[in-house]
């Protein structure tokens, strides 16, 4: 099946591409708009595979909360292809890729995740894999360091790109705390890694789908 992955959340461009069980991923660091460039990358990766836009069974993306022009950028794109093709299309929460990443890798099941938003706030959500999968607990939040909530009574992991910024404002040393920092490394290809085993591939296009998610749409504030 042939998976489309865009993710403009950050400053580096991150685009891949399935096909059956090969994935393909371009990646652009340059210090440019993604709106002057993703364009051409998603050009390039599909010229480069001999597939056109007509070709493909599905799209995903990072759908945020992260940067409100890269999120929106990504989610125009997808509805794009996705409407013109009718094929479906996937909008990943990036604090839902964390929770995912983290389990696969250091297979956690109890996650805070937080991710720097702008100035003093953060993104942050609770997980328990084993009773919600990657969905959040109580959704995502928009808030500053020392609004962030957790039951340290329980083993969590908390899982973030901004740690020292973190435990220096919670102090957060309870020893049912394990730290692990997050980098994003190739998050286009982990974008289809999670859509290949959390959903229904088979579905047609959804505008719901498609809506970014960030403050003021739909964080909780």
């Amino acid at each position: 099946m042939n998976i489309l992955s865009i993710d403009t959340s950050t400053d580096k461009v991150s685009v891949a591409l399935k096909i059956n069980n090969k994935v393909d991923v371009l990646e652009n660091n340059q210090k440019i708009r993604a709106s002057q460039i993703i364009l051409s990358v998603i050009d390039e990766i599909l010229k480069k595979n001999k597939i056109k836009s007509e070709d493909l069974k599905a799209i995903t993306f990072n759908k945020g909360p992260a940067s409100f022009t890269g999120t929106r950028i990504a989610a125009s794109i997808a509805q794009a292809i996705g409407y013109s093709n009718n094929i479906p299309v996937f909008g990943i929460s990036s604090l839902s890729l964390m929770a995912y990443s983290t389990n696969v890798e250091y297979k956690c099941k109890k996650m805070l995740c937080v991710k720097k938003a702008f100035g003093n706030l953060v993104y942050w959500a609770i997980f328990d894999i084993d009773k919600y999968k990657f969905s959040p607990i109580s959704g995502n939040h928009l808030t500053n360091f020392n609004e962030i909530q957790i039951d340290t009574k329980d083993k969590y992991c908390v899982v973030s790109d901004c740690m020292d910024e973190l435990f220096e404002s919670k102090k957060l040393n309870d020893p049912n705390i394990i730290k692990i920092n997050y980098t994003e490394h190739e998050p286009a290809k982990k974008l289809i890694n999670y859509v290949v085993q959390e959903d229904d591939l088979e579905k047609s296009f959804n505008y719901e789908d498609t809506l970014p998610d960030y403050a003021g749409h739909s964080i909780n504030d």
